[in-house]
């Protein structure tokens, strides 16, 4: 409902347009189930569509949806997308599949999130406009509950230019599976839980 949620809306937006430590890549927001995540999620993606034009490309995982509840179609989805809100990505991408003698298209999802989406967005030339990447509800990813998707943003981190963003959700295991991780100092968690609830 309009006028809700206002003051973690914005504070989700400001952390994503221009985090106050430049080193924090990644926002998570996470929570009980019903605690509001994806409803969060598609203001905030609406914000940064509509008003900010950041949003570069966006993912929402639903358990109950073949489509949508597995990890495999996130790369493709992602670099069509990128490829939709940018020239330079589309380019780089249409070479590279025609050009492909690999079969890129049939090949295990991880390699596919390096070729297509993680080495394409290291060749667009450096900006300092954010893209922002919003994953929504990790945990209805069936295979893992989200814990392989940020395996693969931890391994490639350090390849993905510095103004790709990425804002997360998801039940509070998903957070958890970063306590050991190199990711860990890039995030800036959210934990709706601990809020205060008026």
């Amino acid at each position: 409902m309009d006028g809700t949620r206002v003051d973690i809306i914005n504070n989700i937006v400001s952390r994503l347009m221009d985090p106050p430590d430049p080193d924090q890549h990644v926002v998570i927001l996470s929570g009980s189930a019903g605690s509001g995540k994806s409803t969060i999620a598609k203001s905030v993606a609406s914000i940064l569509a509509e008003q900010k034009n950041v949003l570069a490309a966006s993912f929402f995982f639903a358990w109950d949806t073949a489509e949508h509840n597995h990890i495999k179609s996130l790369p493709t989805t992602l670099a069509r997308q990128l490829a939709d809100y940018d020239d330079c990505f589309r380019c780089l991408l249409v070479k590279l599949i025609t050009k492909d003698r690999t079969g890129i298209l049939d090949m295990d999802p991880h390699l596919q999130f390096q070729k297509l989406v993680v080495e394409l967005l290291a060749q667009v030339p450096p900006i300092q406009t954010p893209w922002i990447i919003c994953l929504d509800a990790l945990d209805e990813c069936r295979k893992d509950r989200g814990a392989l998707c940020l395996w693969w943003l931890s391994d490639n981190m350090d390849k993905i230019p510095m103004n790709i963003r990425f804002f997360l959700t998801g039940r509070p295991n998903v957070p958890q599976y970063l306590k050991f991780d190199k990711l860990l100092s890039l995030v800036y968690e959210i934990v709706l839980d601990d809020l205060n609830a008026s």
